[in-house]
């Protein structure tokens, strides 16, 4: 019992003090805001595919078969070490000082692997999925290892045949694993190559991506570059904001993308505009979400760039605007920036 509040502590000795200094210093609705409003209220149900069955293992070939029974790991390692750790619980309690070692490992690295495990909630995705996956590999280790090592499979009676076969488990449940770096092997840069470019702006050496979108890339960012100074704003909407970081140009709000629909944040994205408007905005990737189009789920920021800014320079997939001489007044926001309250209403909707 002092071993597991010990480790509790080691968790809320750092992580408590911090999280009330950053609600004392006014951080708390933007805390509230990235924890609880926009992964729970505001994500569209396309952002919130169920794990892990939107991955059907029918009708797959074996590579993709595999990958996806890497991904599903999981499902089934998680609740297993779960029942580990009652067993090793109940083992402790009767007075196994080997037990109590092994459970507060278990207990730490089940608990690290849960929390790198959330990143894939409720947003579920591969790339947040495989975030989270380094601890499930060492438990579905431990929970083979445990396995051979079970009575079960080590009485005198069992066969030798038998034995022999189980504590070949450890070295199968690699096979997912090997295949997987082989076929990375496969992918190096002389494969890569073949369907993928590097970007050529100054921030973008070492990053690669298919011909056409590296084109892009390097074509609109190069012309933001060229035509404004350094301190010039630069906004983009619905997303990319990476051209922020390849241009070397602020966001003058803290909003880097839109996918969703939010009407309660846009007076006052429309106010941090209005104070240091940017030079160019950049309009890319206006596909539908949700059946609706930018210009239509945001309405109001759209037609803002349109009342404020004219199209300089088209290229394929981007509209690069830049803020006309006789833009309208900024009209009177009042505290359009006011942080967000917590509400009930927003959790049972």
């Amino acid at each position: 019992m002092r071993e597991t509040l010990a480790f509790i502590a080691g968790i809320c000795i750092p992580v408590v003090p911090t999280v009330i200094w950053l609600v004392a210093a006014g951080a708390g609705p933007y805390l509230y805001e990235s924890w609880v409003y926009y992964p729970l209220v505001r994500y569209p149900e396309r952002f919130a595919l169920p794990f892990p069955s939107f991955f059907p293992l029918s009708g797959t070939e074996p590579f993709e078969l595999w990958t996806k029974l890497v991904i599903y790991m999981p499902v089934v390692v998680y609740p297993a070490a779960a029942v580990a750790l009652i067993l090793l619980v109940l083992r402790a309690r009767r007075g196994d000082a080997g037990a109590r070692h092994e459970g507060r490992a278990l207990l730490t690295v089940t608990l690290a692997g849960m929390f790198a495990f959330l990143q894939a909630w409720p947003r579920a995705d591969v790339t947040h999925i495989l975030f989270g996956l380094q601890p499930t590999f060492a438990l579905f280790a431990y929970l083979l290892a445990r396995l051979v090592r079970s009575p079960g499979v080590n009485r005198p009676m069992a066969s030798p045949q038998r034995s022999t076969a189980w504590r070949l488990l450890p070295l199968l449940a690699t096979l997912p694993l090997v295949l997987l770096l082989w076929k990375g092997y496969q992918r190096t840069t002389w494969e890569y190559q073949n369907y993928v470019a590097g970007l050529h702006v100054e921030r973008g050496r070492g990053v690669f991506a298919q011909f056409v979108e590296a084109k892009r890339i390097d074509t609109v960012t190069q012309y933001i570059v060229d035509h404004s100074a350094p301190d010039d704003g630069l906004f983009v909407v619905p997303w990319a904001s990476g051209f922020n970081f390849f241009t070397d140009r602020m966001n003058p709000t803290r909003t880097d993308f839109m996918l969703f629909e939010d009407p309660e944040a846009y007076p006052c994205l429309l106010a941090r505009l209005d104070e240091r408007p940017p030079t160019y905005v950049i309009y890319g990737y206006t596909w539908d979400v949700d059946n609706k189009r930018f210009r239509d789920y945001a309405a109001p920021v759209d037609q803002y760039i349109r009342s404020r800014y004219a199209i300089e320079f088209t290229t394929d997939g981007y509209e690069i605007w830049r803020r006309i001489g006789d833009a309208p007044a900024a009209p009177s926001r009042g505290n359009a920036c006011q942080p967000r309250r917590f509400r009930w209403r927003d959790l049972v909707r």
